[in-house]
């Protein structure tokens, strides 16, 4: 969808528009980072001293298939079969729940689980684009930017920037402004946000929404109530799902060291490297569910019942496959029999949950194990306490 720049109030932070598009995928098509990254996955069985001519061909190549794109739009109906290729590489299936609820035409702002730096928007985008709805602009730190190549290819492709390296108050704050004006703005002008419901990705498996995330949507809403809230941003939780989280051995080799020493102090480029790991190492099944807009749920009229609400949803869309059972099994003891009694698992499927599950283990230290598995457990036991939660304090 075409935007007419009217104001440079959010230069800084907003996607490109489509005037700009040309210029850009120019730079992209030739960045040699760009181009070492596709031979590392296409051409990586062949020896090193064919990189020249691959170099030269995926140039070529890029020139040619970018040299007409003119807008937002055709640069993601592009990039569409590349996907596809990458998916069926590296997944089993995508499967959308829910996605027919949404209507055409209209603006979401869609809350979501956040497991894989890159990959959550991506997946959520290739399901609207494949059921020929717009695809939504995507919430992404500034930390994750560093390089400019990854900045160009973040906003040509509907990315907008949060600011996250401010270091004064007053600095957060006028950031924080400008933030939920944008997405005020954004949704006004007929465009949907991906937006995580909390700050960074999830590590330890518990979904859990931050009440100064809706805060900082309120900011710019502050005549409204929260229920109004709901309505003019017309707030979806999503469960993005993943049989197998590839970087699951990295993030508890991370969160092993944080709590060991007290802090993690990231390596140059190892959020680069998890996002392509993310994209390009196997997801095995994905199901993608989306909820109900929480403006249509009546007793949601304060801000705690409506994080409470987004945390249900998420908790109980979110698809548990064997991985996470045997997960829950392995950390907290409990019998796995009754467990799998209560879903459509065979004898078989948990056979095989266990063999998947013991080859991520694989990857692990001895000490970094605990952390692996309370990301594939933590699921099971949200969705279990969600379930007695809302028999408590759903209205009669």
């Amino acid at each position: 969808m075409t935007e007419t720049p009217m104001t440079n109030q959010f230069d800084e932070i907003r996607p490109y528009f489509d005037h700009e598009i040309q210029t850009v995928c120019r730079r992209l098509q030739s960045h040699p980072d760009i181009i070492q990254a596709i031979i590392a996955f296409f051409f990586k069985k062949y020896p090193k001293w064919l990189h020249p001519f691959f170099r030269f061909c995926i140039h070529q190549y890029l020139q040619y298939t970018f040299r007409n794109t003119t807008s937002v739009s055709k640069f993601q109906h592009k990039l569409k079969p590349y996907l596809h290729f990458i998916f069926k590489k590296t997944t089993l299936y995508i499967n959308p729940v829910n996605v027919e609820n949404l209507k055409p035409q209209t603006p979401y702002l869609f809350l979501s689980t956040h497991r894989e730096i890159l990959l959550d928007p991506i997946i959520l985008n290739y399901i609207l684009f494949s059921n020929n709805l717009e695809t939504t602009r995507i919430a992404i730190g500034d930390n994750l930017l560093s390089k400019t190549y990854i900045k160009d290819l973040m906003r040509v492709n509907k990315s907008f920037i949060v600011k996250r390296s401010s270091k004064t108050r007053r600095e957060k704050l006028e950031n924080i402004k400008q933030l939920s004006q944008y997405i005020k703005h954004s949704i006004e002008t007929n465009h949907s946000i991906w937006l995580a419901h909390r700050e960074g990705r999830t590590k330890d498996g518990h979904d859990k929404t931050a009440s100064a995330l809706i805060k900082m949507l309120w900011m710019a809403h502050r005549e409204k109530s929260v229920p109004e809230l709901m309505h003019d941003l017309n707030v979806i939780p999503v469960s993005i799902s993943y049989e197998i989280n590839p970087c699951d051995y990295l993030i508890a080799q991370e969160m092993y060291l944080t709590k060991k020493e007290g802090a993690y102090k990231k390596k140059p480029d190892e959020d680069l490297n998890s996002m392509l790991e993310g994209v390009l190492k196997n997801k095995g099944r994905i199901i993608v569910t989306f909820g109900q807009p929480l403006h249509e749920i009546p007793y949601l009229t304060d801000l705690a019942s409506s994080i409470q609400n987004i945390d249900q949803q998420i908790h109980q869309n979110y698809t548990l496959f064997p991985i996470h059972y045997v997960a829950y099994h392995k950390l907290y003891g409990h019998e796995i029999a009754p467990l799998f009694q209560t879903t459509h698992y065979s004898i078989n499927d948990q056979k095989q949950g266990e063999a998947l599950l013991n080859e991520r283990l694989a990857l692990c230290s001895p000490e970094t194990e605990s952390f692996l598995l309370a990301q594939y457990a933590n699921p099971v036991k949200n969705f279990i306490e969600s379930k007695t939660t809302q028999c408590s304090s759903s209205p009669v």
